[in-house]
């Protein structure tokens, strides 16, 4: 998995904007390690936070007080919906957090198919795994699709591959690339 500090912030991060009434999840590898059976290490935090841009402020100030921010930060989150912050660890290289906001109807059903799942010593929702498929299709980055394969291929899949294929065709298209390359997944099935 990843290393304690990349966790202990990660649920800092989760627990922190939870208590101020910001509902929200953990994304991206993190989540990723609890539904495949061979978990890839990172060294980031993804969260997905399950309210607009507009309460970018909101946000921003539930985060623990050594992740800092400016008004480009807020500027990036109302073009983007998106923003990484590059989050200080003394004498190591900054964690970077991706915070992701609520900006269409997917985002309001994955929160509602969130997990909670044991991380160190507490609790924290993640993403589902069809979730999950989709923002890394969505993505398409090289690393995007070797994790899909592996939420297809774990031994207790959760992943739907057609609730994923339709969330993507009715956000992208048909015709997009990234449509025929979940459906060749589905064609393809483990076995």
């Amino acid at each position: 998995m990843s290393g304690p500090i990349v966790l202990e912030r990660t649920i800092a991060v989760h627990h922190r904007l939870r208590d101020a009434g910001i509902p929200n999840a953990v994304g991206g590898a993190l989540a990723l390690a609890y539904h495949v059976d061979d978990p890839r290490a990172t060294q980031d935090i993804d969260i997905n936070v399950w309210v607009p841009g507009d309460r970018a402020s909101d946000v921003l100030d539930a985060l623990p007080a050594d992740v800092p921010w400016t008004d480009e930060t807020l500027a990036v989150i109302a073009r983007d919906e998106q923003v990484r912050i590059f989050w200080p660890v003394a004498s190591q290289v900054p964690i970077p957090l991706d915070l992701f906001f609520a900006s269409d109807e997917l985002h309001r059903v994955a929160a509602q198919r969130c997990l909670t799942v044991p991380m160190l010593k507490t609790s924290v929702e993640i993403l589902s795994a069809t979730d999950l498929a989709v923002f890394k299709a969505l993505f398409d980055r090289p690393k995007d699709w070797p994790d899909i394969l592996a939420l297809r291929d774990a031994h207790d899949s959760t992943l739907d591959l057609a609730e994923a294929i339709r969330w993507v065709t009715d956000l992208v298209g048909a015709d997009d690339d990234r449509v025929r390359k979940l459906g060749d997944l589905c064609r393809h099935t483990a076995g």
